[in-house]
């Protein structure tokens, strides 16, 4: 899959387009295929290294988006 990752605390120059392997969800975790997402301030302040020293590398700066879920993790119920 292809994602854009901050890579450091660079801002905007520190964002790059990488491939990953598509990830298998841990107990607990919930598996999405994106169909759209959302950048908001959260997002800039992201970017920007407004979150400091909590912030662990390489983060993609995602925080609204929608899809369907591919698959769930050990433990996960899904309610609709």
């Amino acid at each position: 899959m292809k994602s854009y990752e901050l890579q450091g605390p660079d801002g905007a120059e520190g964002l790059r387009l990488v491939d990953r392997p598509v990830p298998h969800p841990a107990a607990g975790q919930v598996l999405v295929r994106m169909k759209a997402a959302t950048l908001n301030y959260r997002d800039l302040l992201t970017v920007k290294g407004g979150y400091g020293s909590r912030q662990k590398f390489p983060l993609i700066p995602v925080s609204d988006g929608a899809g369907t879920v591919e698959s769930v993790g050990a433990g996960v119920r899904l309610c609709f």
